[in-house]
């Protein structure tokens, strides 16, 4: 009997996101500081992180947001974050991924407001005033639909704020 396997293709993007703690740490509730735009899966896509919380329930944490910048529907992408921590390796204890369709209904944006406590954040990964955190963003093709070739494309930013 002969199997046949389906898949669908994917593209994904990766953005190494370095926010300047030190400063970072006295801005206000609320404020936000955005990623550059990136391109994954034929989309335009930006992180925003909140590194006083998105609101005053969330001021001990750091908020981030994945939102779509193009404008198409209905997107499923995978969104995950981690930190790198103060030896340059990636951290598997503060890690998070989700699953949704962007932008999802209702929402501009979609990630997680209690992503990491910023007290945790100052111990653990900050050096030299930085903290570094990866943002990947994996996007599935619709049935039918083919993305072009697959490929990862790594953005490196080392000014935020």
């Amino acid at each position: 009997m002969k199997g046949v396997a389906h898949t669908n293709m994917s593209d994904s993007g990766f953005v190494s996101f370095k926010l300047h703690y030190s400063e970072a740490k006295d801005l206000a509730i609320g404020d936000v500081i955005c990623s550059e735009v990136f391109s994954a899966g034929g989309h335009s896509w930006q992180v925003n992180c909140y590194p006083r919380g998105y609101s005053e329930a969330e001021n001990e944490y750091t908020s981030i947001f994945l939102k779509l910048m193009s404008k198409s529907k209905g997107v499923k992408a995978i969104f995950e974050a981690f930190l790198m921590d103060k030896n340059g390796r990636p951290s598997s204890s503060n890690s998070k991924r989700c699953i949704q369709a962007y932008p999802p209904e209702g929402y501009s944006s979609w990630g997680w407001y209690r992503f990491l406590k910023r007290s945790d954040l100052d111990v653990l990964y900050v050096v030299n005033g930085w903290a570094t955190m990866v943002y990947g963003v994996i996007v599935a093709a619709a049935a039918g639909h083919k993305l072009a070739k697959t490929k990862v494309t790594i953005i490196g930013t080392d000014d935020i704020i």
